[in-house]
C-alpha cells in the first residue's frame, strides 16, 4: 500500500462536518473562543480548527497503516 494522502483528507473533511452537524452544542464557536473574543471571529477560526483537525487526524491513520504494513479491505 502506498501513502496516499488524498484518500486520508476527504474522509476527514467528511466525517469532522458530519460530527459537527450531529452535536448539539456549537462546535465552532467553542473552538474559536479559546482563541478569539470577537464571536464572527471566534466562529471562523473554529471552524478552520474543525476542518483541519480531522484531516490531520486521517493523515494520521494512513501514515500508521502504511508505517505497520497494514492492509484495509475497504482500501480501493
Amino acid at each position: 500500500m502506498e501513502f496516499d494522502a488524498e484518500a486520508a483528507i476527504l474522509p476527514g473533511i467528511i466525517g469532522g462536518i458530519i460530527m459537527a452537524r450531529q452535536m448539539k452544542m456549537n462546535l465552532f464557536l467553542m473552538l474559536g473562543t479559546m482563541m478569539v473574543k470577537d464571536a464572527k471571529m471566534a466562529y471562523a477560526a473554529g471552524a478552520m480548527m474543525h476542518i483541519g483537525m480531522p484531516v490531520v487526524f486521517g493523515l494520521i491513520h494512513v501514515a500508521l497503516y502504511e508505517a505497520f504494513g497494514l492492509e484495509s479491505a475497504l482500501v480501493a
